[in-house]
Formats: C-alpha cells, structure tokens, sequence
C-alpha cells in the first residue's frame, strides 16, 4: 500500500534536514569557536525537540536522541568553560568592589586547555560531524509522508501536559532538579511550537492555550533564575580548587551571596503563588 503524502510530514522531513545542516556547519566553523559550540548545541537541543514530535512514529528515534544528547553533552564542557568566563565577568560588573581579574584570567587559560584538547582529540570535530551525517542519512530514509499534522498535533498536546505537570511539581517543591526539568521541558515546547507554527499553522495556538499558556510569570523567572544559578554553581566548583587565587575568599562569598539573593526571589514567587 502506498505511504500517504502529507504536507505536514514534507515540511517535517525539510525542518529536520535544515536544522542537521546548521549543526554540521556550526562545527565546521572554527573561526569564533565559541559561537559555534553555541549555535551547534541550539540546533542539537532543535532537531532533538522535533525528533520528540515523532517519537510513537518512527523507530530507531531513542538511538538517534541519545547520539545527539551525547554530542550536545561533549560540547556542554567547552560551552561551560566560556559560561564561566562570561559569569565570572557579570558578577564583576554586580559586585564591583570583588577583584575578579585574577580569576578571570585563570578561566581563560582553562577554556584554552580544554579547546586545545577537544580539537586535539576531534581535529576540526571531524569525527561529531561524520557522526552527525550518520544521523542525517538515518533520518533521511524515514517516511516523513507519513506524519500528520493531526499526528503531530497529539504529540504536542503531550508535550504541553508534561510542562505542565513539571510546572506544577516545581511550583509546589522548587527544588534546583524540579525547577531544572521544568525548565528544560517548556524549552523543548516553545521548540516544538515554533517547529508546529511553520509545518503545520494553526496547531500552534491550540496546544499553547492548553500548554505553555498555562505557566505563570513567576514560575517562568524562576526558571531562568535556575539558568543563572546554575552557572553560579559551576563557577564555585572551578574557583574552589585554584590555588593562590587573589581575593578567593571574597570571590566565592560573592557568589554564595548571588545565589543566595536568587533563592530569596524564587522563594518569593512561590509564596505569592507561582
């Protein structure tokens, strides 16, 4: 029996083959390293997002996320070297009166280690990118045809309800693992709606009435809040070691106190209702 061609499953097969090809182009840049990690991990976290819209559909997808996840994740350590750098900087710019230079400057040395290395081991990431045109093929020779708009539909109105549910556990315990899950759900939402709007319109609004729409304000500052927390946290973790650090004492009770300032908002949205 003949596969039956849809638009919406067309317009899938050719957001999956433009979002493969900004990953390999964004690895294949070695100018502006750092953009690049940025902007491969973006189309990682995208293609990942609209794999989920399929998942129930097509097999083989679970292998294919846990490749992308596993690229998305060797990257992260180069993306969190930089953060650091880019955190270390913020705070220098908050606490005015911490002695931040020495520190930043130790950051720097770290994130060229770690780059130096990356590339020693993956020269011009040669080996990620190969891995990824496996994927490509892989997901090339799907039958996208095959997918309805009223297919996908269902699988966003899912993925609305798990924000949702996430929504209300961090709302009720804000914990960094509960407020982190939500967090990364209703990204892969807003991902998803973006990726609905544009192959199939319409479908969009619906599930984000029901979904995303439901989140409140406060709940969503927490989330962010969590962001910038967490690069907080991985900062401490790489000031504690350095040794015959100028002003290290001062620089971690700067970050302890912005973390705790964080966690008195958060607490705060929760009580007014978040």
């Amino acid at each position: 029996m003949p596969v039956p061609i849809t638009t919406a499953g067309a317009a899938m097969r050719n957001v999956m083959r433009r979002e493969v090809a900004c990953i390999d182009r964004a690895l294949g840049l070695q100018q502006g390293l750092d953009a690049s990690v940025h902007e491969a991990r973006k189309a990682i976290r995208r293609l990942r997002a609209l794999l989920g819209l399929c998942r129930g559909q097509f097999d083989g997808l679970d292998d294919i996320g846990g490749r992308l996840q596993a690229i998305g994740r060797g990257l992260s350590v180069l993306r969190d070297a930089q953060a650091s750098i880019d955190t270390a900087r913020k705070l220098a710019a908050l606490q005015a009166a911490t002695p931040w230079a020495a520190a930043e400057d130790r950051l720097r040395q770290r994130r060229q280690r770690l780059v130096d290395a990356a590339l020693a081991k993956d020269p011009g990431f040669a080996r990620r990118r190969a891995c990824i045109a496996s994927i490509a093929t892989t997901l090339d020779g799907l039958p996208w045809e095959s997918l309805s708009a009223a297919r996908l539909q269902r699988a966003l109105r899912k993925s609305g309800k798990r924000v949702a549910r996430a929504g209300r556990r961090a709302s009720k315990a804000p914990s960094a693992r509960s407020l982190h899950r939500w967090r990364r759900r209703l990204r892969t939402l807003r991902m998803q709606l973006d990726v609905i709007a544009e192959v199939a319109p319409g479908s969009a609004s619906r599930a984000s009435a029901t979904a995303a729409g439901r989140q409140g304000k406060a709940l969503r500052r927490q989330a962010d809040a969590l962001g910038w927390r967490q690069d907080l946290e991985v900062l401490r973790r790489l000031l504690r070691p350095m040794r015959e650090l100028p002003g290290k004492p001062g620089l971690l009770a700067g970050i302890r106190e912005e973390i705790d300032r964080l966690g008195r908002e958060m607490s705060k949205d929760v009580d007014q209702g978040a």
